[in-house]
């Protein structure tokens, strides 16, 4: 199971990372509704570049989907279900099996709450059927929270040369499967880069939320057992 983190460690990074994300997030769905040129002329850019490739039934396509579905949101949410089963089985809740159900399984109605204010039209010359609105990429999102989540409960437990290691595996496969997603010509850039957002900033969010809700219970107990000071 992953590790519990050390409540005495600094958020600031984290949350600093997140807030960083939700504005991203914010500003790259104002240049889409704005028409701001620069985005979407980046947007035009790498769909011409990697739509011709986007063949179906092509080795192309067929690599690209498999990393999607490897590493993308539902396999993550497996993953999830296998840590909260480890858990109860345990009849122990600890903190990373609180950021599984609230971060990665409850994150995927944060994704789809986002598409469904975003609206925002598919590419037209996908390689596979691809449903919901396009922004922001839930594939984006949800390796994003998988990802920069199980780095930051492990983080404690890995030597320095550990953590390089561990950094650039969560970079990794959070490129790929952007990457993946843009080969296939489901979406575009700054969907992408928004779904990184918005993981980011539900992953801060989350964490927080799971580090204050540890504090209160911790002071709940004995304030309960010894009411009013008797």
């Amino acid at each position: 199971m992953l590790a519990a983190p050390d409540d005495s460690r600094d958020l600031r990074p984290l949350l600093w990372a997140g807030a960083l994300g939700a504005l991203a997030y914010l500003a790259l769905w104002w240049g889409y509704r704005a028409g701001f040129r620069p985005e979407l002329d980046a947007d035009d850019a790498v769909l011409r570049r990697l739509a011709p490739h986007a063949v179906p039934d092509s080795a192309w396509t067929h690599t690209f989907e498999a990393i999607s579905l490897v590493l993308g949101p539902t396999m993550w949410r497996v993953v999830a279900v296998g840590v909260l089963l480890l858990a109860l089985r345990r009849r122990q809740f600890p903190p990373p099996a609180q950021f599984a159900v609230l971060g990665v399984l409850l994150g995927g109605f944060v994704a789809q709450g986002a598409k469904l204010l975003a609206d925002r039209s598919r590419p037209g010359p996908a390689a596979v059927s691809a449903f919901s609105s396009s922004y922001p990429s839930a594939h984006a999102f949800g390796v994003t929270v998988a990802a920069v989540g199980s780095l930051f409960w492990l983080w404690p437990r890995l030597s320095r040369r550990g953590r390089w290691a561990a950094g650039a595996a969560a970079a990794l496969v959070v490129g790929l499967v952007c990457f993946a997603r843009l080969a296939l010509a489901v979406h575009h850039l700054s969907d992408v880069l928004a779904g990184v957002g918005l993981g980011l900033a539900w992953t801060a969010l989350s964490v927080l939320i799971i580090r204050r809700a540890g504090r209160v219970g911790r002071h709940t107990p004995s304030q309960s057992a010894n009411p009013g000071g008797r």
